[in-house]
C-alpha cells in the first residue's frame, strides 16, 4: 500500500492524488484535483505558523531551481486532529519547461520511532547493538522515501491513460521492495502506542468486513463461529490488528487455487490465568504446502513465494505484547493459526 502522496503544477493546481492521502486527509481525488492545493492541504509550520499559500516556498525554490530538502509540516486529518508529517520533493520536469511537484508524505518519522531495549550483559556492551539498530532503522527509512518517491512519479507519469504493462510490472516491484523495508524496520525497530481495551469478538468481525471482497476475488470464502462471550483485551490494538491481519493476508499464500478461512475464539484457562484464544483456520481441497517448523522463519518459501518477514513480524508483534502464536498442520488440508492473549484483568 503506497504511502500518501500528491502532485501540484506550477500554478498551485492539484493534478494527483493517490488513495493513501484520501485516507489521511478524508478528501476523494475528484473533489479536489484541479484546486489550488493550499486551499485543501492547509498545513502549517512546526511553530503553528501558516505554511501553506499563495507564496508557497516549495514552489518559489522549485522556479528558482533550488534544492527542497525534506521538512515537516503539521496536517490537519480525517480524524479532526493535527499531524506532524515528514514531507519529501521529488519535481518531475517536462520538454516544455512545465513541471509537476511530488509531494510523498511519510507517516513513520524517525522522531515517533521508539527503538526496543536490547539485553546486554553490560551497558556499554548495548551500545553498538542500539547504534545499529538505529542506523538500520533510518537506512530503511531513506530507502522507504526513495521507493515511495518512484511509485508516485510513475503513478503520475501514467495518468490519466491507463498505465501500460511494464508500469504495472515495475509499480508491484517497488511495492513489494516497499512491502518487506516496512516489515524489516518493524521487525528491528517496533513503534510502540499506548494500551487500549477493546472486545476481541469486534476486533474478528472488523478483520472479516475488511478482507472478504479482497479475498473473495481470490476464491477464498471468509466466516466467523464464535459462541462464547468473551472477555475484553488489553493491548496496543493497532499492531494487534495489524498481526491478525497478516495471519489472515497470508492464506492469500496458503490457498492459491481458493479455499475457505474460518475466524473463532473462545475463553480458555491457563493455570488459573484466564487467556482468549483466536484461532484463524485455513482449508483447502489440495494439500497445503506448508510446515509448521517453517512458518515463522524469516524468507521461507510457500507455493514457489518467498513470503518475506510477514509471519516473523506477526510472532515477534505478539510476543512483545505477552503473547503468543503457533501453527497445527490438523491434516493435508487444513491448517490452524491459534493466537494465545492473556484477558484483561479486572
Amino acid at each position: 500500500m503506497a504511502d500518501p502522496a500528491f502532485a501540484v503544477d506550477g500554478n498551485y493546481r492539484l493534478v494527483a492524488w493517490n488513495k493513501g492521502v484520501e485516507r489521511l486527509l478524508g478528501c476523494e481525488a475528484r473533489s479536489v484535483l484541479g484546486r489550488r492545493c493550499y486551499q485543501v492541504i492547509c498545513g502549517t509550520d512546526v511553530f503553528g505558523n501558516r505554511f501553506c499559500g499563495a507564496n508557497c516556498p516549495v514552489l518559489n525554490m522549485v522556479r528558482h531551481d533550488e534544492r527542497v530538502n525534506s521538512f515537516e509540516l503539521n496536517l490537519p486529518t480525517a480524524k479532526a486532529e493535527t499531524t506532524r508529517i515528514n514531507v519529501s520533493i521529488i519535481v518531475l520536469r517536462r520538454a516544455d519547461a512545465e513541471f509537476a511537484v511530488l509531494h510523498h508524505l511519510n507517516l513513520s518519522g524517525l522522531e515517533n520511532r521508539q527503538l526496543p531495549r536490547l539485553e546486554t550483559a553490560t551497558s556499554g556492551a548495548g551500545k553498538p547493538q542500539r547504534h545499529a539498530v538505529e542506523q538500520f532503522s533510518r537506512l530503511t527509512h531513506k530507502i522507504r522515501n526513495s521507493l515511495q518517491t518512484i511509485i508516485g512519479e510513475i503513478e503520475i507519469l501514467n495518468l490519466p491513460a491507463t498505465a501500460p504493462s511494464e508500469s504495472r510490472v515495475i509499480l508491484n516491484k517497488v511495492n513489494e521492495i516497499d512491502g518487506f523495508l516496512r516489515e524489516a524496520s518493524e521487525y528491528v525497530a517496533p513503534v510502540t502506542a499506548p494500551l487500549s481495551v477493546e472486545d476481541p469478538l469486534v476486533i474478528l468481525k472488523d478483520l472479516q468486513r475488511d478482507v472478504e471482497t479482497d479475498l473473495a476475488g481470490h476464491g477464498i470464502h471468509i466466516a466467523m463461529v464464535c459462541k462464547d462471550t468473551l472477555p475484553e483485551l488489553s493491548a496496543d490494538l493497532t499492531k494487534f490488528r495489524e498481526a491478525i491481519r497478516k495471519v489472515v493476508d497470508f492464506s492469500l499464500v496458503l490457498l492459491p487455487k481458493g479455499g475457505e478461512v474460518l475466524l473463532g475464539a473462545r475463553q480458555k484457562t491457563v493455570s488459573g490465568t484466564e487467556f482468549v484464544e483466536l484461532n484463524v483456520a485455513m482449508m483447502s481441497e489440495r494439500s497445503l504446502a506448508c510446515e509448521k517448523k517453517d512458518l515463522f522463519h524469516p524468507f521461507f518459501r510457500v507455493n514457489n513465494q518467498r513470503v518475506g518477514l510477514s509471519m516473523a513480524v506477526v510472532r515477534e508483534a505478539l510476543r512483545r505484547q505477552h503473547g503468543n502464536i503457533i501453527f497445527r498442520k490438523e491434516s493435508q488440508h487444513r491448517g490452524v493459526f491459534s493466537i494465545l492473549m492473556e484477558a484483561r484483568s479486572h
